[in-house]
C-alpha cells in the first residue's frame, strides 16, 4: 500500500498523504505544508424530511418541525412518514379535519316499569344511577377530579327509587396517579338511624379492593366493584343507603388515587366524609362522586327495531333462557280528552308517570290531529306532559316520546302470551309490525302498536319458524317478509299482510346445504342476499346463487352477521374484519389493517350503522377484552368510543333520528343500553352547542423516525396548537416511548399543555433513533373540549459524521519523492486520479496525521494548473484534489 517517509524539518520535500487503489499507491507531495490540506464536513449534520409544506413550524433552520395536523387518516399508522393523517391508537374525536378531541359523551339507558303501572322494573334491569348524563338523578355532566391522597373516607347516599334488587355491584370513576401505596376501597353501607350517617358496623356489602397495577397512569376507567350481599340486603324504595369510598395508607402528590365527581348535588343524595366509624362524620357537599348501583350483569344482547317512529330494542339472553323483555325509548299513546285544544298540554289518563320524568325528551304526534309537530318537554305531571305545539291534539293523537334514557318495558303479559318466550334471534319490521324470529322451535312472533295499546300475536302452526327475518319491497312481488332457516338451508318468502292475518310463505329456495348456518339476509341493489357462515347467496326470481368470492376458503360464524348497505356498496363483517363490495369486487378495509387493533381490543364486527359520510362498525372483544365503536370515514376507522372497562361487549347498534333534537347512537353494551348523542344538521360536534363530551381522549402517534431509521436524532421540543387550556377545565398531557420501548406499557411523562393557542414542552433526549408520543386530552367541562389543532416535533436527526479533504498538490516530471528518487509521472498520477473518481473505486489513505491515516475514501475528477511545459513534452504543475471519506 506503499510507505509514508515523514521529516518533519522538511515538510516540502516529504510525501505527507499516499494514497493506494486500483493496484497503485502514490504519493502527494502538499504544495505549502499543512496549509495544503483543507477539511470540512462532507455532508450537512441535519435532515428535513418530515411530509410537505409546514404550517404551524418556527422555521428554526437548525431543526426539523415534524407536524401532526390532521387526524382524518384515521387509526392504524405504523409510521407518520408513511401517512401524516394517520395515528397508531386511540380514542376519541378525529373525523373532522384538523383538530382532535373527545368524543361525545356517552350515557346510561334507565330502565323502568309499565306507563301504566307503578314506575318499577324487572330486578335485572334495576339501577341507582349518579354517572354522568344521568337525568333521574341529576348527576350532571362534567367530570372533576378528587385526590384520595389521604385516608379521609368519602360516602356519598341515595334513597332507592324503582323496584327492591340485590345490590351487587357498584361502579365509579377512578385514575391512577403514580402508583397508590394502597388500593382504593369502595363498599355499601346502610344509615345510622340516629345521626343519619353510614355506619360501617351496617354493612350491606363485602369490601372491593382496587389494586394499583390495575390501570395505566392518568387514564380513566369505570371501575366496577362486586359485592356480595344477602337477598335481606336488596335495596327497596324509601331506603337510604350510602357508597363508601376510602384508601388505608396515605399517598403523596405524585402517588395516589383519584375519584370523578360533580358539584351537583344530584335527586335525594348527599355526600359525607369522616374517619370510616360512626362519628366524626361531616358534609363534603362539592365531591358529589360518580357512582351506579345495580344488580348483576345479565350477559345478553338487545335487538334494536324501529316500528311505527319509535324505537324498541328486544332482549336475547346468552343462555338462551326464556323470559324475554322488550323495552321502548321513551313511551307512546293516545291522547285523552282532559284537556281539550291545548297547545300546551298532552294528556293521556292512562298513564302513571313519575313527575317531570320526561323533562328534555321531547314527544312527537304522529297520527291524527296535529299530525307531524314535535316539541321539548318542559314538565309533566303522572299524566301530563307540558309542551309548546302550534295545533292542539284531540283525542284522535297519537304520540311518541323520545330522544330521552328512560325505557319503559312493554307489559310481560303481553311479550310472554303472545309474542314468545323463546330467546328472540332476529327482528324485522313491516306495514309497523315487528316479527321476531325464535329459532326452529318457536312460532314466529309478532308486535305492532294498535291505536292506543300494543298487540301481539303469533304465526299460528309449526310450519312458522325461522332463524333469520327481512322485510324489502321485492321490485316484482312487491312487500314481502323473508325468512331463512338453517336445518333446511332454505330461503322462504311471504308476502306482507295486516297484523291479524297469517303469512303464508312460498316454497323453500334451497341454499346449499345444511352443515353451515345462516347468519343474516339483507336487500342490496334491489336484490335478496343471504349470508351463511360459508358463502352468501343471491336470492331473485325465487332462485339461488352462490356469489363466489372465496368465503368458504375460511368459513367463519361472523360473516355477515353484521351487514348493511350504504353509498351503492354492501359492507359485512367477515371474520375479524369488514369486507366492502360492489359489482364484483371485494375490498378488505377492516380495522386490521395497517398497525392493527391492540392485543384486547380485537374481536369480530359485531353491528354496522350508516350514518351520513360515514360507517360506523362495532368491535365486540368478548368477555376477556375492551370493545369499541369506530367510525370509517373512507380513509381509516376511528375509535369514538371505547369500553370504559374490561369484558362489556358491545353487539348491537342503532342510530335514533329524533325530530328536532339531536340524533342518538344507541348500543347494547355489557348486556345494558348506552347512548351518545351526535350533533345536528351538522358533521362537526364543535358545531353542536348541545354536546357534552366525554372527559377523557387519548390517542398514540405513529413512530416519528423522520424517515431515516438509521439516523441518531435530538428530539428537542414538542409544540401544542390548541385551544380552550386557557383555564385549569382542560389540559392535554404528553408521555413518550424511545426506540425499543416503543410499542410497550412504559411511558414517560413530560407534562401538560395549559396555556392556548400554543404552549411547548421539553423532551430533550438524544442519540435516539425513534419517538412515539401520546397525548391525552382532559376536560372538567362536559361542554367544553380540549382541542388540539397541531402536534408539532422539533428534532433533528444526524447524518453520518463524515469528513472531506480539498488538497493542493504538486506533481511534475522533474519532481523527486522523498528518497530523492524520480517521482511518478505526472501523467499517469492525473489519469489514475480521474480513473479512481469515474469507478468511485474505494482508496486507502495514508498520511502522516494520525487523524487522517489508515482510512478508506473516494476521489472526486481533480483541478490542473500546469505551471510549465518543456519542449519535449515534461510538465508540472498544481493538482486540487477532493477527497472523501466512506465510511464514518
Amino acid at each position: 500500500m506503499g510507505v509514508v517517509v515523514v521529516r518533519p524539518n522538511n515538510p516540502q520535500n516529504t510525501h505527507h498523504i499516499s494514497l493506494a487503489g486500483g493496484g497503485r499507491t502514490f504519493g502527494i507531495k502538499l504544495s505549502a505544508g499543512a496549509k495544503s490540506i483543507i477539511e470540512t464536513p462532507l455532508t450537512p449534520s441535519n435532515i428535513e424530511n418530515s411530509g410537505g409544506v409546514k404550517k404551524f413550524g418556527d422555521f428554526d433552520p437548525q431543526f426539523a418541525s415534524i407536524e401532526m395536523r390532521d387526524w382524518s387518516g384515521g387509526r392504524g399508522g405504523e409510521f407518520l412518514s408513511d401517512d401524516p393523517t394517520k395515528y397508531y391508537d386511540g380514542y376519541g374525536w378525529s373525523l373532522t379535519p384538523g383538530v382532535w378531541h373527545q368524543a361525545p359523551q356517552w350515557w346510561y339507558g334507565e330502565f323502568r316499569g309499565p306507563s301504566t303501572a307503578a314506575s318499577t322494573v324487572s330486578v335485572s334491569e334495576a339501577a341507582d344511577n349518579f354517572l354522568p348524563g344521568a337525568m333521574r338523578s341529576s348527576a350532571g355532566y362534567s367530570v372533576l377530579w378528587r385526590s384520595m391522597a389521604s385516608t379521609t373516607h368519602l360516602a356519598r347516599s341515595f334513597t332507592q327509587q324503582g323496584s327492591s334488587y340485590i345490590m351487587s355491584r357498584v361502579e365509579t370513576w377512578v385514575r391512577r396517579i403514580g402508583t397508590p401505596p394502597a388500593p382504593l376501597n369502595m363498599r355499601i353501607l346502610s344509615s345510622m338511624s340516629s345521626a343519619g350517617r353510614p355506619a360501617s358496623s351496617i354493612a350491606a356489602g363485602t369490601t372491593a379492593q382496587l389494586q394499583s397495577t390495575d390501570t395505566e397512569e392518568l387514564e380513566s376507567f369505570l371501575w366496577t366493584a362486586s359485592m356480595t350481599t344477602a337477598s335481606t340486603q336488596s335495596a327497596t324504595t324509601g331506603l337510604t343507603w350510602w357508597v363508601e369510598v376510602w384508601t388505608s395508607v396515605v399517598g403523596t402528590d405524585a402517588n395516589h388515587w383519584e375519584l370523578g365527581y360533580n358539584s351537583s348535588v344530584g335527586v335525594a343524595s348527599s355526600v359525607v366524609q369522616g374517619t370510616g366509624t360512626s362519628a366524626g362524620w361531616s358534609g363534603a357537599t362539592t365531591v358529589n362522586f360518580y357512582m351506579r348501583v345495580a344488580s348483576t350483569t345479565v350477559d345478553r344482547r338487545w335487538h334494536f327495531f324501529n316500528m311505527d317512529r319509535a324505537l324498541y330494542a328486544a332482549e336475547e339472553k346468552a343462555n338462551n333462557t326464556t323470559g324475554m323483555k322488550i323495552f321502548i325509548n321513551g313511551d307512546r299513546g293516545i291522547c285523552s280528552s282532559a284537556s281539550p285544544g291545548s297547545t300546551a298540554v298532552i294528556n293521556d289518563s292512562s298513564k302513571v308517570w313519575a313527575t317531570n320524568l320526561w323533562v328534555n325528551a321531547r314527544v312527537s304526534i304522529v297520527t291524527g290531529p296535529g299530525a307531524g309537530q314535535n316539541s321539548s318537554i318542559t314538565a309533566n305531571g303522572t299524566t301530563s306532559l307540558s309542551v309548546s305545539l302550534s295545533v292542539a291534539p284531540t283525542s284522535q293523537s297519537q304520540y311518541v316520546i323520545y330522544d330521552t334514557n328512560e325505557w319503559t318495558h312493554i307489559s310481560s303479559a303481553i311479550i310472554d302470551s303472545s309474542v314468545g318466550d323463546n330467546p328472540v334471534r332476529d327482528v324485522t319490521v313491516g306495514n309497523n309490525i315487528a316479527y321476531f324470529a325464535f329459532g326452529n322451535t318457536t312460532f314466529i312472533g309478532s308486535l305492532t302498536w294498535g291505536t292506543s295499546l300494543h298487540q301481539s300475536d303469533k304465526q299460528g302452526t309449526t310450519t312458522y319458524i325461522a332463524d333469520v327475518l327481512h322485510f324489502f319491497s321485492d321490485p316484482v312481488q312487491g312487500p314481502q317478509v323473508v325468512r331463512a332457516i338453517s336445518s333446511l338451508s332454505a330461503v322462504s318468502r311471504a308476502n306482507a299482510q295486516g297484523f291479524s292475518t297469517l303469512l303464508t310463505f312460498t316454497s323453500n329456495i334451497q341454499t346449499g346445504g345444511i352443515d353451515s348456518l345462516f347468519t343474516n339476509l339483507i336487500d342490496f341493489n334491489g336484490q335478496l342476499h343471504a349470508f351463511k357462515d360459508d358463502s352468501i347467496w343471491l336470492v331473485r326470481s325465487d332462485r339461488a346463487e352462490k356469489l363466489n368470492i372465496g368465503l368458504d376458503g375460511f368459513p367463519s360464524s361472523n360473516t355477515g352477521r353484521a351487514a348493511i348497505a350504504q353509498n351503492l356498496f354492501l359492507y359485512f363483517g367477515w371474520s375479524h374484519s369488514l369486507e366492502r363490495m360492489q359489482g364484483g369486487t371485494v375490498d378488505d378495509i377492516g380495522s386490521w389493517s395497517g398497525a392493527g387493533l391492540k392485543i384486547g381490543h380485537q374481536g369480530p364486527v359485531s353491528a354496522l350503522v350508516p350514518y351520513l359520510a360515514w360507517t360506523l362498525g362495532a368491535v365486540d372483544a368478548d368477555t376477556t377484552g375492551i370493545s369499541g365503536v369506530l367510525a370509517w370515514n373512507g380513509r381509516g376507522h376511528h375509535e369514538i368510543l371505547r369500553a370504559a372497562t374490561t369484558g362489556r361487549r358491545i353487539q348491537s347498534m342503532f342510530m335514533q333520528n329524533n325530530p328536532g333534537g339531536n340524533p342518538r347512537l344507541w348500543m347494547s353494551y355489557g348486556g345494558e343500553l348506552i347512548c351518545q348523542r351526535w350533533p345536528k344538521d351538522t358533521l362537526n360536534p364543535l358545531r353542536d352547542g348541545n354536546i357534552h363530551y366525554q372527559h377523557e381522549a387519548v390517542f398514540e402517534t405513529a413512530t416519528i423516525n423522520m424517515n431515516a431509521v438509521q439516523l441518531p436524532k435530538l428530539f428537542g421540543r414538542i409544540f401544542g396548537i390548541t385551544k380552550n387550556l386557557a383555564s385549569t377545565a382542560a389540559r392535554i398531557f404528553i408521555e413518550y416511548q424511545l426506540d425499543d420501548d416503543i410499542g410497550s406499557t412504559n411511558w414517560i411523562l413530560i407534562g401538560a399543555f395549559t396555556r392556548s393557542p400554543i404552549d411547548q414542552l421539553r423532551i430533550r433526549r438524544g442519540d435516539k433513533h425513534a419517538l412515539r408520543l401520546r397525548a391525552r386530552g382532559i376536560t372538567q367541562n362536559s361542554t367544553i373540549p380540549s382541542e388540539l389543532n397541531a402536534l408539532v416535533v422539533k428534532a433533528l436527526a444526524r447524518t453520518p459524521v463524515r469528513r472531506q479533504w480539498v488538497i493542493r498538490a504538486t506533481a511534475g516530471d522533474f519532481q523527486v519523492d522523498a528518497q530523492g528518487l524520480d517521482d511518478a509521472d505526472p501523467d499517469d498520477f492525473y489519469l489514475w486520479l480521474r480513473d479512481m473518481a469515474i469507478t468511485a473505486e474505494p482508496i486507502l489513505m495514508h498520511s502522516a496525521w494520525s487523524a487522517m491515516d489508515d482510512i478508506y475514501v473516494f476521489l472526486e475528477s481533480p483541478t490542473l494548473q500546469r505551471l510549465y511545459t518543456t519542449p519535449e513534452g515534461e510538465w508540472g504543475g498544481e493538482l486540487t484534489m477532493t477527497i472523501r471519506e466512506l465510511d464514518a
